[in-house]
């Protein structure tokens, strides 16, 4: 929906001062004898000025990391500066201060548009390389911007994946306005000074000798773990001279969002009535034309991210959108909002977080709160959460991104709701995989039957969009994997239900080299997918809790064709285990002349947080075991 710039993406922190701090170097460096790099210090000054009623922002940052191997540069040797529409950059500057105090200027950079994570972006960002890195030598950088948006303030982190000898943020603001914050995750690291001189007040918040954070590829945005502070303009003096609030409630948020929206044609114009109509017609009951019209949104609008100064907040007209057919999820939501009102339902505006921040209005009443817009349906006495951005998601269903989040529906400047967007258990999402076996010439042939519901489905119908071909056939091979790499896997048919929301995938398969046959005995390993193999938590070493998707149920079923007079004279001993983080339950019958094994995972998690990692592997250690067993039959 829109991009802030980061302090957490950069790292770029102020405050020139600080290059005249005498450091002992060679005593970091044995402080910190594991670590590539050390931030010496990381500082952001940020004076915020009144006149007249404006508030305007100036931001300077400084830098200071110190490389602490000769291989340094592998690892810690480049660095960014990003800027956009609400962060202009006026100045930067970088340069390598070796160990015998030369400084050596950076003087090759590259300027790019990061539109490559979107289709478009109006941020840049300038890559560049420190010359000359060496053991004891210090990349410095010093960036000012202007902040074009006063509501726009982006936190500052004090911990790194390096160890940071100073962190710290200085914010100066007249007595014509008045601030407030908040410090999320570790307060205990956090120095809070205030101060006051001439009127004007500085706070200053500064954390020293920060451990390093280990980052994991399945770990949520770092917002959610990293220590930061979230600072905010809580009331600022109007032309009248009376203190007014600015930010920091709900009902200013919402005054905020509403300016965005009051002078959009929400009636529409030709092109979004005479569509509306076409998809009612005939239709009888509200929920059918909220369907087709959700449908048409969706499938026939395409989604193009837009992130151009307040095009990221700002919605186009309706009638923009539906005649051109494309538009972001502000877009999206204003067309929603139309033609449902058009037809005679009653939809709002609705900015929402996706899962990529953790922060919830009832305690950050803050722009940074959210990253996304959808449209509130009220239908049959609930409300509906229509997410156009995804294509394949159901009517009724909230996309998986907006699970248990807070959407913030604006109906005026004064009149708001916020409402806690419902999260699908396990059951909802299934993954139900059965592989039917049979012994043919001492070899192991079958089919192989998976069917998913629920965002299963929806993951798999993302990933079969974005491939075609060879590319295709690769991850359909790979989604039908079992038993060991000489599998041969053939005849992959696809079916989909997009009305139920299901997937069925079909296959044929041999598997050679994988039973062992000895004399009337045949020895087959019934665990064809060791699932969970090598997710063992590395607890207590790991802090950071780990993300999932969704809640899910995986099911593996085998199925074992006992012809040919073969009965089982061996299994292994089976037994569920659960705890109140997950379990597994393990099961076998034999029934119609055929041997059933199943096995059941559940995860009712979304965020697994330390004080779960130990239930979680203690669940593993008793599943592991079985792995290793093998049923036999005999003749």
């Amino acid at each position: 929906m829109k991009f802030l710039f980061s302090t957490v993406c950069c790292f770029l922190i102020a405050g020139v001062f600080a290059q005249n701090k005498k450091i002992d170097v060679n005593a970091v460096m044995q402080q910190f004898p594991d670590a590539m790099a050390v931030w010496l210090d990381r500082k952001t000054d940020i004076e915020l000025t009144w006149k007249n009623g404006e508030i305007k922002v100036q931001q300077k940052e400084f830098e200071d990391l110190l490389f602490t191997k000769d291989e340094s540069s592998n690892f810690a040797g480049s660095n960014s500066v990003y800027f956009s529409y609400f962060y202009k950059l006026k100045n930067w500057d970088a340069f390598t201060l070796l160990p015998d105090g030369k400084k050596i200027k950076v003087t090759n950079s590259t300027t790019k548009s990061r539109s490559s994570f979107v289709f478009y972006d109006d941020s840049k960002e300038i890559e560049f390389l420190y010359p000359a890195i060496s053991k004891g030598a210090r990349g410095i950088t010093n960036v000012d911007y202007e902040l074009t948006d006063p509501h726009l303030l982006s936190p500052f982190y004090f911990e790194n994946y390096f160890p940071t000898a100073s962190a710290a943020i200085a914010i100066t603001y007249p007595e014509e306005l008045e601030l407030n914050y908040l410090v999320k995750g570790n307060k205990d690291i956090v120095q809070v000074k205030k101060e006051t001189k001439k009127g004007k007040t500085t706070l200053t918040f500064e954390a020293q000798n920060v451990a390093p954070v280990n980052f994991y590829g399945d770990a949520p945005p770092s917002s959610y773990f990293l220590t930061h502070v979230i600072f905010y303009i809580q009331k600022a003096k109007t032309t009248q001279g009376v203190m007014a609030p600015y930010l920091g409630t709900t009902k200013e948020l919402a005054k905020h969002y509403y300016s965005n929206i009051a002078d959009l044609d929400i009636a529409g114009g030709k092109e979004v009535k005479e569509v509306t109509d076409s998809l009612i017609k005939g239709l009888r009951t509200q929920e059918e034309k909220a369907k087709a019209i959700y449908k048409f949104v969706q499938q026939s609008v395409r989604y193009i991210a837009f992130e151009e100064g307040m095009g990221g907040f700002v919605p186009r007209n309706p009638e923009l959108v539906c005649t051109r057919r494309y538009g972001d999820c502000k877009d999206k939501s204003a067309l929603l909002v139309s033609m449902l009102r058009y037809a005679g339902l009653k939809a709002e505006f609705t900015w929402i977080g996706s899962r990529q921040l953790p922060y919830r209005y009832s305690e950050v009443p803050l722009p940074i709160t959210d990253d996304h817009m959808i449209c509130a349906l009220e239908l049959n006495g609930k409300t509906i959460f229509l997410d156009a951005t995804d294509s394949y998601i159901p009517f009724e269903t909230p996309a998986s991104h907006i699970q248990g989040k807070e959407a913030f529906i604006v109906s005026s400047p004064d009149q708001f709701k916020i409402i806690t967007v419902p999260t699908a258990e396990p059951g909802y999402s299934l993954f139900d995989d059965t592989t039917y076996l049979r012994i043919e010439n001492k070899q192991l042939k079958g089919k192989i039957k998976i069917h998913t519901t629920g965002y299963e489905t929806n993951d798999l119908l993302h990933r079969l969009e974005s491939r075609t071909g060879k590319a295709r056939e690769e991850y359909l091979q790979a989604y039908c994997y079992r038993g060991n790499n000489k599998v041969a896997i053939k005849n992959i048919k696809v079916e989909i239900d997009t009305l139920a929301h299901h997937a069925v995938i079909t296959a044929d398969f041999e598997l050679p080299d994988y039973a062992k046959f000895l004399g009337n005995e045949v020895y087959i390993n019934m665990n064809l997918l060791k699932i969970y193999t090598g997710q063992e938590i590395d607890f207590p070493k790991r802090k950071i809790p780990i993300e999932y998707d969704f809640k899910s149920t995986m099911r593996h079923v085998v199925v074992l064709d006992l012809a040919d007079g073969y009965k089982v004279s061996e299994m292994p001993a089976l037994k569920n285990y659960q705890n109140e983080v997950w379990g597994v339950q393990l099961s076998s019958k034999q029934a119609d002349g055929k041997l059933y094994y199943t096995r059941e995972f559940r995860n009712n998690n979304l965020y697994l947080y330390p004080d779960a990692f130990e239930k979680w592997n203690k669940v593993l250690e008793n599943l592991f075991p079985v792995y290793k067993q093998s049923t036999v039959i005999s003749k």
